[in-house]
């Protein structure tokens, strides 16, 4: 199952071991890619073993945020089941942004908006949520 419409291609696993002899420079660049996509495997395994939810929420958040005006915020609106995919289940992540958020709105916040902005404050901390809002 895709997230996106896509094609795929078998090529022949002789077709593939002739390329990789004859191009080293392909084979070098091709196992340069693979050592990258291992590594971020390992680290994503890694975090769900050793985070909890908030803390792979806070991390998620924060790998899809850029410095704005000195703040860090979450360009484009990213839904519930975006994040479920990468982080927690959809249920989890619907209660994390409904505490975010009520945190945010009782501390007379302008919008929920900044209940991502309190989540993204302390990138890359496991913290549990009071910390997190606390550091908005």
């Amino acid at each position: 199952m895709t997230l996106e419409p896509c094609r795929l291609f078998m090529i022949p696993r002789g077709d593939v071991e002739r390329l990789l002899d004859s191009n080293p420079v392909f084979a070098r660049d091709l196992i340069e890619k693979l050592i990258g996509l291992v590594r971020s495997l390992s680290n994503k395994v890694r975090d769900l073993g050793l985070k909890d939810v908030y803390g792979r929420f806070v991390a998620f958040i924060g790998d899809h945020a850029i410095e704005q005006d000195g703040k860090q915020v979450v360009p484009s609106a990213l839904t519930q089941q975006e994040i479920a995919a990468a982080s927690a289940p959809r249920e989890m992540v619907s209660r994390i942004v409904s505490e975010l958020t009520e945190a945010a709105i009782s501390r007379s916040t302008p919008s929920a908006s900044r209940a991502q902005e309190a989540a993204v404050a302390p990138v890359g901390s496991a913290s549990r949520l009071p910390r997190v809002v606390a550091h908005a």
